[in-house]
Order: structure tokens, then C-alpha cells, then sequence
């Protein structure tokens, strides 16, 4: 034991060495070099990688292998080049991103804004998954579309899958009793269900409908492909750049080098992104913050889920939003969501923060990315407005609640089990046994009410009457252009509409120019560091496991089903999405 005692000092100086070295490393490589932009440039921009709503990694973030890119960051760099004339041409590389609907089309019209500057739009398309649905549809806002030899990219339509889980319990002796309102709240079906009910039918079908309109109504205003013939090539499943380029979906293959306007003098995105946005006349009268609602919403202040990611932590973010609200040089707020909900318990207290910023005279207002559904669109509804991306998905309010019964598995492994208890409902929240009447009673009646309060929050929230909130809840999921539709929305529109609508709220034109800080500030080098010596296993948050599940091409709703499993507590109700919607 005193042999252990002795080598932990010597253990601890190696550790501070390496992560010192570590720290060095980050930081050099994340020092980019200026750069001299000449007349007649072709900016080249890699899009590729895992896009999110969050800030730059931390340092920590960064050792710990956090490989999440800020998707403001590649608006911003697009933005710089929109109003550049020294840059003539932007070429784009897409790979795959991982990104939603929402993140697609705001992505798509930052390259439109890049063509009405007058810069020449090129894509070149790197091909390897087995949907480019969403690939296509960023790229066809380009002037040119090309695809490197050999790409794999089927444009053969869209799909949902969804996935039911109701006979799996049984096989290990497990049931699963469950309590909700709403009859869209489909996240229930899929859990201990085994087919799709008629009311998920009609919404899914209506969420695909819409997918399938926005793809169609893109393609043909860039490519001039009418609906009609759109779907004859869709059918015709076009899989490979060369079928695509036979029906008129590509205007070429080649390589990235070999393209005609590559031969200028070329900048490279991550040099590009130096340029002083002053030196090309970049002159803003008003400051925003911005704060991320990323991931699964829970309580507390933790700076990342379990698996890594963004996390849409209740005080964290209000600290963020009263932080804001008390700085004379902040002039508005954007809250960006992209998060499927969580925890009712947080969505409340963040809700109540946004409302007591707005008593404050501070203005706030929403910008969807990809999802504000349940929780998330709790918290949303308490904002000034709300803006979304179209392609985005919204609502779903609606309650649920899960209960386990693990009185079969025990019987399968032969464990006993003696309930001692005091008080005729002592067992409602026993998982060794089935729920009682009582016990159903009792849920049901929590559930009600917190289904109660949600609709009410967003009656106060949006101005509208709790009955036409109750109309258009039910657990329901919509698509941004049917939010808009039935009043949970107020505008169509990404980051840019929501700075414009802050602009306009301070009486300024829409076109003046702004800057926008991220709440809460990073953690200086010293306090990461202390939070790291404090946190003790923060190196190893990453198991094997996790690491190992995340790289198998799992279906999406399993992925999301992991989070909410690993993020959220199960042993209270939850605002979560209708079901596991993902549009490939």
C-alpha cells in the first residue's frame, strides 16, 4: 500500500506532462495561418464530418475526442465569402455530414445567397453511403453538380422506418406497462407495441408527404426537373454518378483537381476563415448573444451527454439566458434549439427563465435546426418568436410515462423477491411487480397534469387559447411549413431570419450587420483543468463500448433510443418526440 502511495505524486506529474503536451498540440494546430486573398479567388470549402449546435470544443472537449463541428461556423464562413468580391468561385466538397432536414436547407440557402452575390457555385459530390437524398438536395442549389468517379449515390426517394419493440420484452420475461397522452404520442407504440397505430399512420405520412414536397419543389427551381419528371428518375433508381449524370442530376465527373476553376488561385475553407471580416468591410451595430439547446433536455448543469455529445442542461442554459439578459452591450438573444426533449421538470424551469428575461424588456426568440420537439418545444413556445428551418420537425405535445415490470425476468433467474411496505400505495414505483390499479390511477393522473401545464405554458407562451393548443397537441409531430399552418411557429427561416428578426426588433434594417457571442463564455485553460483533476474519470467518460456502438451503422431511432436510455430518467414522465422520425 505505502508503494501505491508513493508512485501517485510521480502518476499525477506524468498526466499533467502529457496533458500539457496535449494542450500544446490543440492549440498550435488550431492556429491558422493569415491569409493573402487575391482578386479572382476560388474559395475551396471541405463539407463533410458531424455538424452541431454547439460551440467550438472546448480544450477538454477537444482531448477527449469531441469531433463536433459548429454548424455557425460554416454559415459564417459562407457569409464571409457571400460578401468577398475577391472570391469568384466557391467549390464545395460534400461528404457525408449527419445533418437534419432543418441544418440541409439552411445549408442549401447559404449557397443560394452565395449565387445571388455573383459567386460561380460548384459541388463536387463524394459518394459512399447508400441514401444522397439529402446530399442531393444541399447540392442542387449549385450552379454546377458534379460527382467523383466512382461515387455511390442513390436519389431513389425518400423513407421512414420505424421500429417496435413490443415482443422483444416478453422474450426476456420483461413487461412494460405505459401511461400518455396523446394519441399521435407514437414513442410509447414504438416501445411496447408491435405495428404502427392509424394515427401515426396519418402523421408520418403527412410529415413524408411534406419531405417529399420541399425535395421536389428544390430540385425543380434549381435544376428546372419538373415533378413529373423527377419521379420517373427517382423510380428509374439512379444509384451510381454515372446513371445520375445520364438523367440530367449531374452536370459532370471529375475530380475536385481536375475542374476547370481550380486552376485559379485557390483558398482553402480552413485558411479562408483567418479573414478579418472587418477588412472587407464588416461594420456591426448590434450584439446578440447566442445560446445552444442541443441534445436531450435534463436537469442540472452538465456540459455533455453520457455519450459525448451536446446536452440541453436546465440550468446551464438559464444561467446563460439571465447572463445575457444583465449585459447593457447584449441587444437580443437567440436561443438555437435542436433537441427532441427530455425532462418535463427542466422544460418547466427553462420555460419560466425565458419569461422572466422577457419581463426584463430583453428580447429572445427561437431558431430551430433540425428538431424542437416535446420538451424542447416547451421551452420554445416561452420565446418572443419562433423561427425554423424548413425541413425541421416541431410540436409533439404531448406525455408519457414508462414502467418496467421485471417480475418475469426474476422468476427466468430464479431471484426471490419480499416487498416490506407501509401505506396502501408504498409500491407505485416497485418495477418487480405489475402496476396496480391504484398505481395506474396515480400515473395516469401525473401524467394528465403535466400535460395540463404543457399546454397551458404554450397557450401563455404563443397567445393563443388552451383549447386550440389541446387541438393541435395530441402528441402530434409537424413538419416547420405545417407548424407555421396551425400557429406554433411564426416564421420560416434559419440563424439569418432570426438575426434579422432581432435587427428589426431594435429598429434596425434588416441588412445592418451584427455580431453574435456565444453564452455561456468558454472555460479559461486554468478552470478546464481544475474540472478535469476534479472529475477524475472525465479522460475514460467515453467508454469502449460506446465508442464501439458508435461506429456500427446502427438506424437512427436506435441511436436516439441509446440517448434517451442513457440521458433521461425513466422514473418520471417524459416529453419526448411522437416517435423516432428520421426522413432518408
Amino acid at each position: 500500500m505505502a508503494g501505491r502511495e508513493k508512485l501517485r505524486p510521480r502518476r499525477r506529474y506524468v498526466y499533467l506532462a502529457v496533458l500539457a503536451a496535449l494542450f500544446l498540440f490543440v492549440w498550435s494546430s488550431g492556429q491558422g495561418p493569415s491569409v493573402n486573398v487575391v482578386q479572382g479567388s476560388t474559395l475551396l470549402v471541405q463539407v463533410r464530418g458531424n455538424y452541431v449546435e454547439a460551440a467550438s470544443p472546448t480544450l477538454l472537449g477537444r482531448l477527449l475526442g469531441d469531433d463536433g463541428k459548429p454548424f455557425v461556423s460554416l454559415l459564417s464562413l459562407f457569409a464571409l465569402a457571400e460578401r468577398d468580391d475577391r472570391i469568384d468561385t466557391v467549390v464545395i466538397q460534400l461528404g457525408s455530414t449527419g445533418i437534419g432536414w432543418g441544418k440541409a436547407t439552411e445549408l442549401r440557402n447559404a449557397i443560394g445567397r452565395l449565387r445571388d452575390a455573383g459567386r460561380e457555385t460548384v459541388v463536387i459530390m463524394n459518394g459512399g453511403s447508400f441514401s444522397a437524398n439529402r446530399a442531393y438536395y444541399i447540392a442542387s442549389a449549385a450552379e454546377k453538380i458534379y460527382a467523383v468517379p466512382g461515387s455511390v449515390l442513390p436519389v431513389v426517394g425518400l423513407a421512414a422506418q420505424y421500429l417496435y419493440f413490443g415482443n422483444t420484452w416478453e422474450k426476456f420475461g420483461i413487461g412494460v406497462e405505459a401511461t400518455k397522452v396523446g394519441r399521435y404520442k407514437g414513442a410509447v407504440d414504438m416501445i411496447i407495441g408491435t405495428e404502427m397505430s392509424e394515427p401515426l399512420r396519418e402523421m408520418s405520412n403527412a410529415l413524408l408527404d411534406s419531405a417529399e414536397q420541399r425535395f421536389a419543389s428544390a430540385v425543380e427551381a434549381s435544376r428546372g426537373i419538373n415533378r413529373e419528371e423527377l419521379a420517373k428518375i427517382i423510380d428509374a433508381g439512379p444509384v451510381t454518378a454515372s446513371q445520375l449524370l445520364e438523367h440530367g442530376l449531374l452536370d459532370g465527373i471529375s475530380h475536385v483537381r481536375h475542374l476547370d476553376v481550380m486552376q485559379r488561385d485557390v483558398i482553402h475553407g480552413k485558411d479562408y476563415r483567418n479573414v478579418d471580416p472587418v477588412s472587407i468591410g464588416f461594420d456591426p451595430k448590434a450584439q446578440f448573444a447566442l445560446i445552444y439547446g442541443s441534445g436531450n433536455v435534463v436537469t442540472g448543469s452538465a456540459g455533455r451527454s453520457t455519450s459525448g455529445g451536446p446536452i440541453f442542461a436546465s440550468d446551464k442554459v438559464s444561467d446563460a439566458l439571465f447572463a445575457a439578459s444583465k449585459n447593457p452591450e447584449i441587444d437580443g438573444i437567440i436561443l438555437r434549439i435542436d433537441s427532441p426533449g427530455g425532462s418535463p421538470d427542466a422544460s418547466e424551469f427553462v420555460w419560466q427563465t425565458i419569461m422572466d428575461v422577457r419581463e426584463t424588456g430583453m428580447p429572445v426568440v427561437v431558431s430551430v435546426s433540425d428538431v424542437a420537439a416535446s420538451a424542447a418545444y416547451y421551452i420554445a413556445s416561452a420565446a418572443d418568436a419562433i423561427i425554423i428551418s424548413p425541413g425541421a420537425l416541431t410540436g409533439s405535445i404531448g406525455v408519457f410515462s414508462v414502467r418496467p415490470n421485471f417480475e418475469g425476468l426474476m422468476e427466468k433467474l430464479d431471484v426471490r423477491v419480499e416487498t416490506l411496505s407501509r401505506g396502501a400505495h408504498a409500491d407505485f414505483a416497485s418495477t418487480l411487480k405489475p402496476m396496480s390499479d391504484g398505481a395506474r390511477e396515480r400515473m395516469d393522473t401525473i401524467v394528465r397534469e403535466i400535460y395540463e401545464l404543457f399546454i397551458t405554458r404554450v397557450a401563455t407562451g404563443r397567445n393563443l387559447e388552451v383549447a386550440q393548443v389541446d387541438t393541435v397537441g395530441e402528441g402530434r409531430v409537424w413538419s416547420a411549413e405545417q407548424a407555421l399552418d396551425v400557429g406554433l411557429v411564426d416564421e420560416l427561416g434559419g440563424l439569418k431570419e432570426a438575426v434579422e428578426w432581432l435587427l428589426r426588433k431594435n429598429g434596425l434594417d434588416k441588412d445592418t450587420d451584427a455580431s453574435l457571442v456565444s453564452y455561456p463564455a468558454a472555460l479559461s485553460v486554468t478552470a478546464e483543468f481544475a474540472e478535469l483533476l476534479q472529475g477524475g474519470t472525465l479522460l475514460m467518460s467515453r467508454a469502449p463500448m460506446d465508442a464501439a456502438l458508435d461506429s456500427l451503422p446502427l438506424p437512427n431511432a436506435l441511436v436516439t433510443l441509446r440517448s434517451w436510455v442513457t440521458d433521461l430518467d425513466f422514473n418520471g414522465p417524459l416529453l419526448v418526440p411522437s416517435a423516432l422520425i428520421e426522413i432518408q
